[in-house]
């Protein structure tokens, strides 16, 4: 092979489709547009360990996933654009993409300490309140 076949085959695997993940900031900039989430989320976020530990007693019911319609690019408005920078900055993990509620987004960061290899078919197909209670009852089981 040339160096033209070279860069023409190279090109061509370049321009292979590849399909579209989801990120981060669409899916809380979708949450904070549909929950009408403001300053006072943002805030309560410093409070969210002291709501983890008191919904640790309450994971008992398996809950469906809601599903969440995030567009593949989001247009925001200068508000809601600091607010999913705030609550990025405090609930960065992989696990947020996924999340389809203001209480998921919560829940993933304790949902990642816990068990940071979830595949991510579970994460889409499953709630965190349900993981969350399925990781607890497999240690407790031990």
């Amino acid at each position: 092979m040339n160096l033209t076949q070279s860069i023409k085959s190279g090109r061509a695997r370049q321009k292979s489709k590849r399909p579209h993940e989801t990120n981060g900031f669409n899916v809380v900039s979708r949450i904070v547009r549909e929950y009408k989430l403001g300053e006072d989320f943002v805030k309560a976020l410093d409070d969210a360990t002291e709501f983890l530990s008191e919904r640790k007693t309450e994971l008992r019911q398996v809950k469906d996933k809601r599903l969440l319609d995030v567009p593949p690019y989001v247009l925001v408005t200068q508000e809601e654009y600091g607010i999913v920078v705030a609550i990025l900055s405090k609930l960065d993990n992989p696990y947020l993409r996924f999340a389809h509620s203001p209480e998921e987004m919560l829940l993933s960061v304790s949902l990642y300490e816990a068990d940071p290899s979830l595949a991510s078919e579970e994460l889409l197909r499953e709630g965190f309140e349900t993981l969350h209670y399925r990781r607890r009852s497999n240690r407790n089981d031990r």
